[in-house]
């Protein structure tokens, strides 16, 4: 891009003071025009003289619209051109009557150029010129007496003030008119900036009206579309989306659900030369302000190329997904042949062999755990976890949940509760992945409690309609603001020292929030620092997702008719 080029305000002012000087220029051929119509009935005994004088003044005035003479500085100088002005005047009062001249009144209009272009100060200046040139003229026509002078001083003290009253009303307007050209200049300097940062990305920035049509756009969004002219153009026709599936996705389809900022992720695009790349595309809705309201006027639209990142994220799961597999199976025969030598009947007497084989045993276990968190993990993310809907009562279910931790809360001395109404409607859902997000909210409380209690609960969503929210309350250390925004990230773990002091991979409240999402559910949570937390799970009354829709029916089948 080229380097923007630096403009003086003064230059800007200069270029937008051409109109008065066309203004001044059309005055002159018209005092022109009066005198050539004029000047023989007014002193025909110096019309030879008055000739030369307006033929001088028309060659002047001619040499005003010539290029060649426009591009001479000195030619075109408004001091020179004030001057001449001031001289043909003074000259066609000498040939025309001196003070008494009828042109007189010509005098003035030196006096608004003066006072326009460079104010107060040069009124005074060209006007007391003029007095001194009147006075010049009128002592060689004999009229220097007491009345002429007279006369004389009051009218150049009207075209004075006059000519103050120009330059007044002229300032304000100086004045605004160097500081919008500035502006101007900031204004087209931020833009030269903003262009050769966007034309520096490497990501394709989009501006697209409500209609789709392309407003602004950088280098690489004309490389990703053929380098082709794209101003103005349909975003549809020359941006080819494709989904998962590749199917064609239109603008519109991401532009609906745009009310706020917008981010995918499983989007591709055809390329001019028929490649499919991935891309992920960001949608924020382009606000301008209009006085106390906001009226969206578009969209910008950041599309970034990530073919290598998915390529990776691919063979990251994959890895996962069969380094998980694999693994499984070792593991569960060490862990079965440990516990099977710590039967009464195979232990040892010797106490460190116990303690060793006690310790290794809490060790595989926490392996076979991590394993299953890592399928659990690589199917969510490849949306390939398959889930069986069954009828599910809340408040056994949550009953269940609270016996299963009975003795884990017990060991640490923490009382666990349960609270729901009387009557729950059933929902259809995986108790089995219900079952393990409700554990895995239960398993933190009781790990970062120390005194207190954990209390389970269930209760209708505030519109029935949305199903049922279990929660898990504990007394325990709280998260800090800082944390929250990060608790459902992949492999975070907060830095407070007290989260140290027991183990755990950070998968755990991601794996909850993608088993929610599988779920057509939702978590969030509350906490205060040192004040506690409670984690929320809501379960829709049944599974909305497409994939989920037969089983949906089959559930409900079984569930009214007690069995298939």
């Amino acid at each position: 891009m080229d380097t923007p080029q630096k403009i003086e305000p003064q230059e800007i002012l200069a270029s937008r003071t051409s109109f008065y000087e066309q203004a001044t220029r059309f005055v002159r051929w018209l005092v022109i025009a009066i005198v050539i119509l004029t000047y023989a009935f007014i002193a025909p005994n110096e019309f030879w003289e008055l000739s030369w004088l307006i033929v001088s003044a028309l060659v002047y005035n001619i040499g005003m619209h010539i290029p060649v003479m426009l591009k001479q500085k000195w030619f075109v100088s408004k001091p020179l051109m004030i001057g001449i002005d001031n001289v043909f005047t003074l000259s066609l009062l000498y040939l025309t009557g001196g003070a008494d001249s009828p042109y007189y009144s010509i005098l003035v209009f030196m006096l608004i150029s003066a006072g326009f272009w460079w104010g107060t100060p040069a009124v005074f200046i060209v006007s007391a010129g003029q007095t001194a040139g009147i006075l010049a003229v009128s002592a060689l026509l004999g009229q220097f007496n007491p009345i002429h002078l007279t006369g004389i001083a009051l009218r150049c003290l009207i075209f004075t003030c006059v000519g103050l009253y120009a330059a007044r009303l002229t300032r304000a307007e100086r004045n605004e008119r160097v500081n919008l050209s500035k502006i101007s200049v900031q204004i087209d300097q931020e833009r030269q900036r903003l262009l050769a940062l966007i034309n520096n990305m490497v990501d394709a920035v989009l501006v697209v009206s409500k209609e789709g049509r392309i407003i602004l756009h950088n280098q690489m969004a004309l490389h990703m579309m053929g380098n082709q002219k794209i101003a103005d153009q349909s975003i549809n026709e020359l941006l080819r989306l494709t989904d998962a599936k590749n199917r064609p996705v239109e603008f519109n389809q991401i532009q609906k659900s745009a009310t706020g900022s917008v981010k995918r992720r499983d989007l591709g695009l055809k390329m001019p030369d028929g490649s499919l790349i991935n891309i992920e595309v960001n949608l924020t809705p382009y606000i301008v302000a209009q006085g106390d309201k906001e009226d969206n006027k578009g969209f910008v639209m950041v599309v970034r190329d990530i073919t290598r990142e998915k390529t990776l994220e691919q063979q990251q799961e994959e890895f996962i997904s069969v380094a998980s597999h694999e693994l499984r199976t070792p593991v569960a025969i060490a862990e079965a042949n440990i516990s099977t030598a710590l039967l009464p009947a195979y232990a040892s007497d010797n106490k460190d062999t116990l303690r060793m084989m006690n310790q290794a045993h809490r060790n595989i276990k926490f392996l076979g755990d991590i394993i299953t968190d890592l399928t659990t993990l690589s199917k969510a993310e490849q949306d390939i976890l398959d889930v069986d809907l069954d009828p599910i009562d809340a408040g056994a279910f949550i009953e269940q949940i609270k016996s299963d931790h009975k003795e884990e809360a017990a060991a640490k001395n923490l009382e666990i509760k349960t609270e729901y109404p009387a009557v729950l409607a059933p929902v259809l859902s995986s108790e089995y992945r219900v079952k393990e997000i409700l554990h895995n909210f239960v398993t933190n409380a009781i790990k970062y409690t120390k005194k207190g209690s954990v209390t389970i609960s269930a209760k209708y969503a505030e519109n029935p309609k949305d199903g049922i929210i279990f929660g898990v309350t504990d007394t325990g250390i709280g998260i800090a603001s800082a944390d929250q925004k990060k608790i459902f990230t992949k492999f975070f773990r907060s830095e407070d020292f007290r989260t140290r002091e027991t183990g755990g991979t950070g998968l755990g409240l991601y794996i909850v929030k993608k088993l929610a999402d599988r779920l057509n559910g939702e978590v969030w949570f509350e906490s205060e620092l040192n004040q506690g937390s409670t984690f929320y799970l809501r379960v829709p009354p049944y599974s909305q997702l497409k994939k989920d829709h037969s089983k949906v029916v089959v559930a409900e089948t079984k569930s009214f008719f007690g069995s298939l």
